[in-house]
């Protein structure tokens, strides 16, 4: 075994963990649809729409942490996350609700240049009421992060309503020799 890896193994095993319990209590109270059960058209109209969401959700949070969005968006932006939603970040921290919006509301205007590109939004599954979908996002000049320029995958569980709710939020580091490569054209 290398033992580099046996100081992160437990909070990576958790991390999965924490995910693998609440897909499956999500699975196991909805039917299962692959993606042959899928209309053509359907999967592309929701993969359309959980990009759109995604992207927009993070344009916010590029106005807000640029100082550019006032309390009313971020209001707005808010409200999106479930009250019980939780977020667990690349480096393993797991924020609730109340943690994630008041780390946002504390941190308007920090960085001025910072930027996100989200690429590759994908559905994964869905079910008749709940969303899994997984995208890469890049960032550039962030304060928050040990990497001011880095990338990360992100798997969410969204709720299938308008507007979408976020449930659930993983985030895990790019291998380093992919985010050093980029893309930064952003």
């Amino acid at each position: 075994m290398n033992n580099k890896l046996i100081g992160r193994k437990p909070v990576l095993l958790s991390s999965l963990w924490l995910l693998l319990i609440s897909l499956n209590s999500i699975c196991l109270a909805e039917t299962r649809h692959s993606e042959s059960d899928m209309e053509p058209i359907a999967a592309r109209s929701l993969e359309k729409d959980v990009r759109i969401e995604v992207e927009e959700l993070h344009q916010f949070f590029v106005d807000w942490f640029n100082g550019k969005a006032d309390q009313s968006v971020f209001d707005e932006f808010t409200s999106r996350f479930d009250s019980k939603v939780h977020y667990i970040g690349p480096g393993g921290a797991l924020l609730d609700q109340t943690a994630l919006t008041g780390f946002l509301a504390g941190a308007r205007g920090i960085a001025s240049d910072f930027r996100i590109a989200i690429r590759d939004v994908k559905v994964l599954h869905q079910s008749d009421s709940h969303i899994i979908a997984t995208y890469t996002e890049w960032q550039r000049h962030a304060v928050f992060s040990d990497r001011p320029e880095s990338g990360r995958r992100t798997t969410v569980v969204l709720s299938k309503s308008k507007p979408f709710r976020w449930l659930h939020i993983h985030e895990t580091w790019l291998p380093e020799e992919i985010y050093k490569a980029g893309p930064y054209d952003f």
